[in-house]
């Protein structure tokens, strides 16, 4: 009995240290940005583990454990009512779930993530007093679920499947608008990054009186409703008799990302300590030698972050792209939207789902570039 109790007590301090682990590895990826305090969960995968090793109680007590001590290491009591909620919302599920015949562990795994994030949002709704959260987010989320309703009707929860996601794989139309979205998304996102970078340095350096007018032209296409910019896109290519296809998706997506690379490198350059390239200069660096060591890897961050947010955008756009775009070349958002046009069903759920991911994980990464890039600059 001793044993037993022992072994117990064992497993659940080597698994709470798991879970704060995880929670010291999500902390690096910090989300403030669309909820301030709000994670990732990912040591709600432990959580899985102790409910079907260890049982109903076991898992509570980890949650608990998790949420107590992340408090005492982090004092950061935000993020512990945070990572409250979700848990406790995300643990009622996959035991609710657990119960039902049929339900795969990756099934519970699934859904338990998915309310993981609702039960944040619903304690976000109520710290921040914010109700408009809930029709921000929770939409998302829906589509999300519905991803894996084994029934095509929206709307109607039918039982757990991942046959849509299955079917979307081996569907040759979708696998080549996904090669056309990441094509244009990596091209539009390096041209728009050597282009705003140079854009960005020129103007900095030259110190134009016309500088503020400049500025204002090079930012231009995030101000301009994209319905104008497809058709002024459209209305120019037809003029000159360029082609509709890849080659005019590639140079409208690259112009409407070159701002967002601009802005992040100009404002780089601007907290940058010019006394660094004039010691270069007054040591005998000529000026190319100062921009390859000293101004672009200190903007490199700032490049990156660019980049990654314009890979984003160009896979998030239908306006732009439904004018320039031809019938034998289609795009992911595309799809999506013919998709819905012919009635919304799972398959669309799982390729938006499948979007959402990847423009999360850019996001991300641009907030994580950016962060450490401002600390290092500190």
């Amino acid at each position: 009995m001793r044993n037993g109790s022992a072994r117990r007590v064992a497993v659940s301090g080597l698994l709470t240290s798991l879970m704060l682990v995880l929670g010291l590895i999500e902390r690096q990826f910090p989300l403030t940005a669309a909820i301030p305090g709000i994670k990732l969960g990912l040591a709600n995968s432990v959580l899985i583990y102790a409910l079907y090793m260890l049982g109903v109680k076991q898992s509570i007590v980890l949650m608990l454990l998790k949420a107590l001590m992340s408090w005492l290491i982090y004092t950061n009591m935000q993020a512990m009512f945070y990572s409250l909620a979700g848990c406790t919302l995300s643990l009622l599920a996959m035991i609710a779930l657990s119960r039902i015949k049929g339900v795969s562990v990756i099934g519970v795994s699934a859904l338990g993530a998915v309310f993981f994030n609702v039960g944040q949002i619903l304690m976000a709704v109520i710290m921040l007093n914010t109700p408009q959260l809930m029709v921000t987010y929770l939409p998302i989320l829906m589509v999300v679920i519905y991803s894996f309703n084994s029934g095509r009707t929206i709307g109607s929860w039918q039982g757990f499947t991942t046959n849509w996601y299955s079917r979307l794989f081996s569907n040759a139309l979708m696998a080549d608008a996904l090669k056309n979205s990441l094509v244009l998304a990596v091209v539009s996102s390096l041209l728009a990054g050597g282009i705003g970078t140079l854009g960005a340095i020129g103007l900095a350096r030259s110190h134009l009186k016309l500088g503020g007018a400049v500025e204002t032209i090079a930012t231009l296409p995030m101000m301009i409703p994209e319905l104008v910019l497809g058709m002024a896109y459209l209305s120019v290519f037809t003029a000159v008799g360029f082609k509709l296809g890849m080659g005019a998706l590639v140079l409208t997506h690259t112009t409407f990302c070159i701002p967002y690379v601009f802005i992040n490198v100009k404002s780089r350059l601007i907290g940058m300590d010019p006394s660094l390239s004039e010691a270069a200069r007054d040591l005998g660096a000529s000026p190319a030698r100062v921009l390859k060591d000293i101004t672009l890897p200190l903007i490199f961050p700032a490049v990156l972050s660019g980049m990654m947010l314009s890979a984003a955008m160009s896979l998030d756009d239908v306006v732009i792209s439904f004018f320039v775009t031809s019938a034998e070349t289609t795009t992911l958002p595309l799809k999506v939207y013919t998709g819905l046009r012919s009635g919304g069903t799972p398959e669309i759920n799982a390729l938006s789902t499948l979007m959402l991911g990847v423009i999360f994980i850019c996001v991300a990464a641009t907030q994580l570039i950016t962060a450490r890039s401002n600390a290092k600059l500190q």
